[in-house]
């Protein structure tokens, strides 16, 4: 595994995974059998004293890139499967999304982790004989939080 930190995040790709990264503002990784994880993320910059302005901010970021994946299954004609709302009592919430290419081939997986300063918006494009569920299972329990402030 290899330990990335990005946009106040840290996750693990995993094993044998090739850094295919072409700009700071994303993440993307390819796995050894065409799968393609795609990480990007934004951070909200505190504006305010206290931390209820930047939690309400940071929320309505969260709210948004839901529908920005919500979108992106409608505009490539992908067959939703499944739908997961987040847990909001988990340290850190995540929304996820599956579907499917129109062949029933290529699995399509999205989720959007809420943390405390930003939101973490990850893809997974695989084949679906490569168990794509439990490869990005095991991706997001690997998300955590972290501050880079000195």
């Amino acid at each position: 595994m290899t330990l990335k930190r990005g946009f106040q995040f840290e996750f693990e790709i995993p094993s044998g995974w090739r850094d295919d990264s072409d700009s700071p503002r994303r993440i993307v990784v390819h796995g050894p059998h065409d799968e393609e994880l795609i990480v990007s993320g934004a951070v909200v910059a505190e504006r305010a004293p206290g931390a209820t302005g930047r939690q309400d901010q940071v929320r309505t970021l969260f709210d948004r890139t839901v529908l920005v994946a919500k979108s992106v299954l409608e505009k490539q004609g992908l067959q939703k499967v499944d739908e997961h709302q987040p847990d909001w009592d988990a340290e850190l919430p995540v929304y996820r999304l599956s579907a499917l290419s129109p062949d029933a081939k290529v699995a399509f997986l999205q989720a959007v982790a809420q943390g405390t300063a930003g939101v973490l918006y990850m893809t997974l494009e695989s084949p679906i004989d490569q168990d794509p569920q439990a490869s990005f299972s095991r991706f997001i329990s690997s998300v955590r939080t972290v501050s880079f402030t000195a």
